[in-house]
C-alpha cells in the first residue's frame, strides 16, 4: 500500500503543470501600476480569459504558444487604446515561462481593487507562482459563482 501511495504521488506531480508552463499576462492600471481584476482578454477565436484579483492571467493554450496572438482588451470603467483598425487590443507572443504587462487607462474615478467572493479569486496568480494575500486563495469562504443579490432557489 505505501508503494501505491508513493506511485500515485509521483504521477500526480508529473501531471500537475508547473508555474513555468504558463505565459503570465498582468494587466495594470496605467496610473497606479496596480493589477486590475476582471479585465477580459479575448482571442480572435473567442477564447475569453479574465484577470484575477492581482490582474493576472495564466495563459497556456498549446496551439497558440510561440505564435503572435491578438487579444481584445475589455473592462468596464477602463479602456485600452484603439489600433489602426479601430480595435482595442494587444498583440503578444506567449511563451512558456514568459510574461507581459498590459497597461490600461482607468476612466472611473475609483479604481477596481479586487474580487470579493467567488472561486478562483487568485487562481491565475497561484498558477504562475505569484504571491497572494490569502491563506486559501482559490476557494476562500466556500462561495462559488454568486456575486449578486439575485438568486434562484
Amino acid at each position: 500500500m505505501p508503494l501505491l501511495a508513493a506511485a500515485l504521488t509521483l504521477v500526480a506531480a508529473a501531471i500537475r503543470p508547473e508555474t513555468n508552463d504558463y505565459f503570465r499576462i498582468t494587466v495594470v492600471d496605467e496610473q497606479t501600476g496596480r493589477g486590475v481584476p476582471l479585465v477580459e482578454l479575448q482571442t480572435v477565436n473567442d477564447i475569453s480569459l479574465w484577470t484575477d484579483s492581482n490582474g493576472v492571467i495564466a495563459f497556456n493554450e498549446p496551439g497558440l504558444m510561440g505564435q503572435e496572438v491578438y487579444f481584445h482588451v475589455r473592462s468596464g470603467g477602463y479602456e485600452y487604446p484603439k489600433d489602426g483598425f479601430g480595435n482595442r487590443g494587444v498583440k503578444l507572443r506567449p511563451t512558456r515561462g514568459g510574461k507581459a504587462t498590459v497597461k490600461i487607462k482607468r476612466l472611473n474615478v475609483a479604481e477596481r481593487l479586487y474580487r470579493v467572493t467567488g472561486q478562483g479569486i487568485y487562481r491565475d496568480s497561484v498558477l504562475v507562482g505569484q504571491p497572494v494575500p490569502l491563506k486559501q486563495p482559490l476557494l476562500n469562504g466556500q462561495v462559488m459563482g454568486q456575486d449578486t443579490v439575485i438568486a434562484t432557489p
